[in-house]
C-alpha cells in the first residue's frame, strides 16, 4: 500500500522489508490481481483524525514495550540478586510454598 499510494518507493520497500526490488513489484502486481479478480476495493486513506490516533497508539505501543523490556530486565536482576544472596551468604530469599509462618 505504501509503493501504491505513493509514500515509498520500490527500493525503499526493498530496505524497510530486506527484499529484492523485484519481489516488491511481484507483490504489487499479485496485489493488483487479486484486487481485480475479487473486485477488492482497496481501504480509503486514513483522515487526519485517524491519522492522529494511530500515531498516538503506535506511540503508546511503543512506550509500552519499553516499559515491558524495563520490568523483564528488572526482574532478571532481581533473580540474580536473589541467586547471589544464596551463594554468596547462604541468604535463601525465595519463600517456600509450604513454609509456615511464624508466631509472635
Amino acid at each position: 500500500m505504501e509503493f501504491m499510494e505513493g509514500k515509498m518507493t520500490g527500493t525503499a520497500l526493498a530496505v524497510k522489508y530486506g527484499v529484492r526490488n523485484q519481489r516488491i513489484f511481484e507483490w504489487v502486481r499479485a496485489y493488483q490481481r487479486d484486487v481485480e479478480r475479487r473486485k477488492i476495493k482497496p481501504l480509503p486513506p486514513m483522515t487526519t483524525e485517524e491519522q492522529k490516533v494511530y500515531d498516538a497508539l503506535k506511540a503508546q505501543n511503543e512506550a509500552l514495550k519499553k516499559e515491558l523490556e524495563f520490568a523483564q530486565m528488572k526482574a532478571k536482576a532481581m533473580e540474580i540478586m536473589i541467586d547471589l544472596a544464596k551463594t554468596e551468604f547462604g541468604i535463601d530469599v525465595r519463600k517456600n510454598s509450604g513454609a509456615k509462618q511464624q508466631d509472635k
